[in-house]
């Protein structure tokens, strides 16, 4: 079978925490983009949709179907538990593509015409996919920590003109590390990026031309080079995170 993709993997996630509405299912699978219009998908959209439906329901992975009321009576105004009713692909991609055909016409609700759940083994995909995506971050974070723990050790007053730049970088790519241990995925990068990987290329430069003239700006040297490697990495898998 084909490995599954990135946004199957975030209709998963999707599903831990409740049922995924088909508008909500297409911008997980990199259908649709959560710019808030309500225009209904084409047809062609909506097949590709269900493509991958049908490949997540082959490993077991998602139900398909509708939302109905566990009380079909309940009062007007109060909260309406629902239930998930699985029902056949079939049956459920062309009820969608009937709700899209008629959504400017008719107003039909197409954003609702079908919803996936979660199998226990959908669950417990998107749990470990997690959990790897935390060990990971963690690990990152950690890396940086240690990193600048290292360079707090050493003076870079015998290093001419680093101690600025050093500050600085420090504290936006320290800043967006402790965002990525938070898993935060809705932070605002607030330094220019092109403005901080310039900074990280200036001072790699300017740490090649330094001879340094004693072992302890040898090992304040070593410790930056080893802290811009560290650098690179978080910044480059926050503005991953931001922008997929």
């Amino acid at each position: 079978m084909d490995k599954i993709s990135g946004g199957e993997i975030e209709l998963l996630i999707d599903g831990l925490t409740d049922d995924v509405a088909f508008v909500w299912a297409l911008v997980d699978l990199g259908l649709r983009r959560n710019d808030g219009t309500d225009e209904a998908p084409s047809a062609s959209t909506v097949d590709e949709a269900f493509l991958l439906f049908r490949r997540l329901l082959d490993r077991d992975l998602i139900r398909i179907g509708k939302v109905v009321y566990v009380d079909p009576d309940q009062p007007r105004g109060t909260v309406a538990p629902v239930t998930h009713v699985s029902e056949p692909i079939e049956l459920v991609h062309q009820r969608v593509l009937d709700a899209c055909a008629k959504a400017e016409s008719d107003g039909v609700d197409w954003e609702w015409s079908c919803w996936t759940v979660n199998t226990e083994a959908g669950n417990d995909m998107a749990r470990q996919v997690l959990d790897q995506a935390e060990r990971r971050q963690s690990d990152a974070f950690r890396e940086w920590l240690q990193a600048r723990n290292n360079l707090r050790r050493f003076n870079f007053e015998t290093l001419p003109g680093l101690t600025r730049d050093v500050d600085e970088l420090d504290e936006a790519v320290g800043g967006v590390a402790q965002l990525l241990q938070r898993r935060d995925d809705d932070h605002e990068i607030v330094w220019p990026v092109d403005d901080v990987l310039a900074r990280i290329d200036r001072l790699t430069t300017r740490l090649e031309t330094l001879a340094p003239a004693t072992d302890d700006e040898s090992r304040s040297q070593t410790a930056l080079v080893e802290w811009i490697k560290v650098m690179r990495i978080v910044y480059a898998e926050a503005l991953a995170r931001r922008t997929k």
